[in-house]
């Protein structure tokens, strides 16, 4: 992943990775590792998408998850065109 962010930057394209909260050893700020949900994952995300979307910095933001490793089916035409977000302020 870092390798294609690299080759990205290249042509003026921007990309965000982030490790999920905890990947990195949990910290006591994060809570109980037993009191995290999958919800809280979705809610980090989310917050990552409205700061980018705020940003005033991007015209357009691209959404695409990371396959599960067993996944190696491409995304339709549809997933494609679904995770395509209007950006900008």
């Amino acid at each position: 992943m870092k390798k294609l962010a690299e080759q990205l930057a290249a042509r003026n394209i921007a990309t965000l990775r982030y490790d999920k909260r905890g990947a990195g050893g949990w910290k006591k700020e994060f809570g109980k590792p037993e009191d995290f949900r999958f919800k809280d994952f979705v809610d980090d995300a989310a917050a990552l998408v409205d700061y980018l979307r705020n940003s005033g910095k991007f015209a357009r933001l691209r959404l695409q998850r990371r396959p599960a490793q067993a996944d190696d089916q491409e995304p339709t035409e549809q997933d494609r065109a679904d995770r395509d977000e209007p950006g900008g302020p």
